[in-house]
Parts: C-alpha cells; sequence; structure tokens
C-alpha cells in the first residue's frame, strides 16, 4: 500500500456487512476512502486513507486525457483501497469522480478499472458534486449554504423546496491564485481582483440559516494558527476571518512574496482565506462552519436513505 495515508486502524467495522459500505472520493489532488456503517440507529463515517496522485495536473499536462502511467497508478490505489476494505470487512464499494476529472477525454476508463476491482465508479457531473456536497455536508436540511474550493473547481450549493442550486466553477484554489494572487504585489489587490470574479459568477441566496464550508480546514488552521484537527467541524467567526486577512494585508510586498513561499499550502490558504471572507462579508453571516465532511459522507447518507442531521464518528 506504498500510495497510502492510512488514518484509521484497519480494524474490523462492530456490525455486519450488509450495514457497511465504504465509499471513494476520486479527486483532482486526493482520492480518499471512507468507511460508513449503520448503528444504533446512527450513521457512522470513519475516513481510513487517502492517496495523493495530483490527477487534475496529469489531465492538464496531457491535453485533457489521463495519461496511461496515472491510471496505472489510479488502479493500484483502487486495488489498495479493495484491500483496506477488506481488512475492515467491508465487501461493498461505491465511488464517484469528480466533474473536473469527470470531463477527462478518457475519464470512462475510472469505470473500467473500478469494475476491475470489484468498484462501482461514477462520473458525477457539476450538479451531482453539488448535491452530493451539500448531503455530506448537512444531512439534507435546506436553507443552507455550502460552500466547497477544490485544487480545481469552486462551488456553491443551497437547498429550498424548489431543490438543490449548484453553482460551480471550473476556477479552483489553483487556477485562482495564479490568476489573482501569485503576481499581486499585496492581500488587498489579489482580494480586489478575485472578490470581483466571485461576485461576476456567484449568485447567492439571502436568508439561509448557516454557512458550511467544506474542504477549509487547511485554511481555517491557517487562520486560527490551530491544528486541522482542533479546527474540523468548529464554528469560524466572520471577525476572526477578516482580522486574519487584515493582518495579511498589512505585510509589505518582499514580506507578502515570502508568505506566498513560506509553503506549498500557500495556495490554498490565501485563495481560501478570501473566499471565505468574500462568502462571509455577503451573505451576512457571522460564521463559519468548517465542516470535516466530505464528497463520501455524501455517497454513504445517500447509501442508506439517510435524514440525519450530520455525519458521526471520524
Amino acid at each position: 500500500m506504498s500510495y497510502l495515508e492510512i488514518t484509521e486502524p484497519l480494524r474490523k467495522i462492530p456490525v455486519p456487512d450488509a450495514d457497511a459500505v465504504c465509499a471513494v472520493d476520486m479527486g483532482s489532488r486526493i482520492f480518499t476512502l471512507v468507511c460508513g456503517y449503520r448503528l444504533d440507529n446512527r450513521i457512522v463515517t470513519k475516513t481510513i486513507c487517502h492517496a495523493p496522485l495530483d490527477l487534475g495536473a496529469d489531465i492538464a499536462r496531457n491535453h485533457g486525457r489521463i495519461s496511461a502511467g496515472k491510471l496505472a497508478e489510479i488502479g493500484a490505489v483502487l486495488s489498495d483501497f479493495r484491500d483496506c476494505s477488506t481488512h475492515l470487512g467491508v465487501t461493498r464499494i461505491i465511488a464517484a469522480a469528480t466533474a473536473a476529472v469527470g470531463r477527462a477525454a478518457n475519464a470512462r476508463k475510472l469505470i473500467d478499472l473500478g469494475l476491475t476491482g470489484g468498484i462501482a465508479v461514477e462520473l458525477m457531473d457539476e450538479q451531482r458534486e453539488g448535491e452530493l456536497g451539500y448531503l455530506a455536508a448537512t444531512g439534507g436540511k435546506s436553507d443552507r449554504l455550502v460552500s466547497k474550493l477544490r485544487s480545481h473547481s469552486c462551488q456553491v450549493a443551497w437547498k429550498s423546496a424548489a431543490g438543490t442550486t449548484v453553482i460551480y466553477l471550473d476556477t479552483g484554489y489553483v487556477k485562482a491564485y495564479e490568476d489573482f494572487i501569485h503576481k499581486a504585489s499585496s492581500i488587498g489587490e489579489a482580494t480586489d481582483t478575485y472578490r470581483d470574479f466571485l461576485k461576476q459568477h456567484f449568485h447567492l441566496p439571502s436568508g439561509t440559516e448557516q454557512l458550511i464550508a467544506l474542504s477549509a480546514t487547511t485554511c481555517a488552521s491557517f487562520i486560527t494558527g490551530l491544528t486541522e484537527d482542533r479546527v474540523r467541524d468548529t464554528a469560524l467567526s466572520a471577525v476572526k476571518v477578516a482580522a486574519k486577512l487584515d493582518e495579511v494585508q498589512e505585510l509589505l510586498t518582499p514580506e507578502f512574496d515570502a508568505l506566498k513561499q513560506s509553503g506549498s499550502d500557500m495556495a490554498e490558504v490565501l485563495t481560501g482565506l478570501i473566499f471565505l471572507d468574500c462568502l462571509l462579508s455577503r451573505t451576512g453571516h457571522g460564521q463559519v462552519v468548517i465542516s470535516g465532511a466530505d464528497l463520501p459522507m455524501g455517497l454513504i447518507h445517500e447509501h442508506f436513505g439517510s435524514q440525519v442531521s450530520r455525519p458521526a464518528g471520524g
């Protein structure tokens, strides 16, 4: 299992196989395996392992196709995921490739790779990805606004009596960083241009009860100075987000340039900081919940037909 970063001990689940399922998020950067099972009328979800694959970069380098070498890597990872599931005592695995991945010209080869390992792979479109993310974050409750900033896409989703509305952009933090932040002399300059871009493309609803951010733990850790584990599934105030943005704004150009070069996650962090501040200020929410949920939790809740308020467990 050389590709995998194990995050949870591979212990047998405490329920029959029929009450369990494993779900895979096939993302542009990382594949994630999550186990879910029903226990005492609730759903327990545990993130088992990650596999960093940088699939989006591979697709970009190969003119919209997944290279043969990367397909071989993916096949090995899916096989490892199958082995992990076997150790857990779970036979059923479902998987979903994000919309950014699913647009690769040869994306259907992912379905074939899944079939080889007995894994049902779905190629999601933008609406489907937004609906699953919303379900993962809310358990199906209405009147929430759910955001997600990934490496190669960003989206917001909300649910009303008319259904789930999803707004999806192909501009994730990788492209947003290059377009708005990388060459900027200050965070203020970057904020103005990125905010204008988001305002142009994101129509946001009014009166939602809660703002929830998926895939935001790295950014929240930077804002608070706490570890990702400590910020996961906690509320982050709009005041604290704005204060961190002001703190970065006070940096002189050389200091700002040094910050941008201080770590491999700075593209995600600085783009995410502006993204969260923009959503908070535009919606008027006083805080954002930094959710630990992700797409596999949506698949698991859908599999069990659950309408619980949030994923339980890890």
